[in-house]
């Protein structure tokens, strides 16, 4: 879903180059305006889109789900989808509306505004391009929120979560667990000690039993 959101990014910019004809603004025709609106949805409902996806995946209790790869697609494809904004509001608004150096390339554009989207959602920030307009400010706001909420509710509840189900499938160090006797029966349900979820696991594996619940 996340690459198919990214391929789709990278379509609109190309829809972009065909309606503003490689120049620093589009003509603000009927059509121009109707396509430019329908791009500006499009990418607002897929950032929302891979927000959502992301922030569902990390609650999931079944940790098998949720990986690494997928974090760094969805920090990816939302990169992309605000430079594509970036760059159709530059045109829309004209060169006034971010503070750049003068180009008219298109080519040049789309670089400088997927660096710029990386600056923003790492908050890092070089001071090259910068908005200028109120709206251009607003667009920049809400990107910087999300990549805080990237970078504390997703990306780091994220990878706690995958260190923390790593760690609970490692052996323990300090915790000894006496295998049974081949021949001896199994132990009543009355004298097994209460034990957590990790202990029961690393019991099952050294006792070689499938399901602990069999023993009650």
């Amino acid at each position: 879903m996340v690459l198919i959101i990214t391929l789709s990014s990278v379509a609109s910019i190309s829809i972009i180059y065909v309606i503003s004809g490689d120049k620093p603004e589009i003509v603000m025709s009927s059509s121009s305006i109707a396509v430019a609106i329908v791009i500006v949805c499009i990418d607002v409902i897929q950032v929302l889109i891979v927000i959502s996806m992301s922030v569902r995946l990390v609650q999931k209790i079944n940790i098998r789900l949720l990986d690494i790869g997928f974090l760094i697609q969805s920090i990816i494809s939302t990169t992309i989808m605000f430079a594509n904004l970036y760059l159709l509001l530059s045109l829309v608004q004209g060169p006034g509306a971010f503070r750049i150096p003068q180009s008219t390339k298109f080519a040049s554009r789309i670089w400088l505004f997927l660096l710029f989207s990386i600056t923003v959602q790492s908050t890092t920030g070089y001071g090259d391009v910068w908005a200028v307009t109120i709206s251009a400010k607003l667009l920049v706001s809400i990107h910087m929120v999300i990549s805080t909420l990237y970078a504390v509710a997703i990306v780091g509840l994220g990878i706690s979560r995958i260190m923390s189900s790593t760690a609970d499938l490692e052996p323990s160090s300090t915790l000894k667990i006496t295998p049974l006797p081949p021949d001896s029966p199994s132990p009543s349900p009355m004298l097994l000690p209460s034990i957590s979820e990790r202990s029961a696991s690393q019991y099952r594996l050294i006792n070689n039993i499938d399901n602990l619940d069999l023993l009650f």
